[in-house]
């Protein structure tokens, strides 16, 4: 099972579909994985003076996809995902 403590981050996209068949690869390869979205800082994606021009609040919802694999299963779930040309 994998835990916070025993897992690390492969990949954090914004582009869903890409994720998707990151998970995709790693489940038909029997790579146990965690998937998470998060949502992300509205103004990191769109600068930080956003707020001195008075659009604070205006910009869309950015949401973060992340996949987390065990330590152990990194190395090669990295290489799973390079060789498929999504890292």
């Amino acid at each position: 099972m994998i835990h916070f403590f025993n897992r690390k981050q492969l990949l954090a996209d914004f582009d869903i579909s890409l994720v998707a068949q990151a998970r995709e690869i790693l489940k038909q390869q029997g790579v146990p994985l965690v998937y998470k979205t998060k949502r992300g800082d509205d103004h990191a994606a769109h600068g930080v003076g956003a707020a001195s021009n008075g659009k604070a609040g205006s910009f869309p919802k950015i949401y973060v996809h992340i996949i987390y694999v065990h330590k152990q299963d990194y190395q090669i779930a990295k290489r799973m995902l390079h060789d498929a040309k999504l890292l």
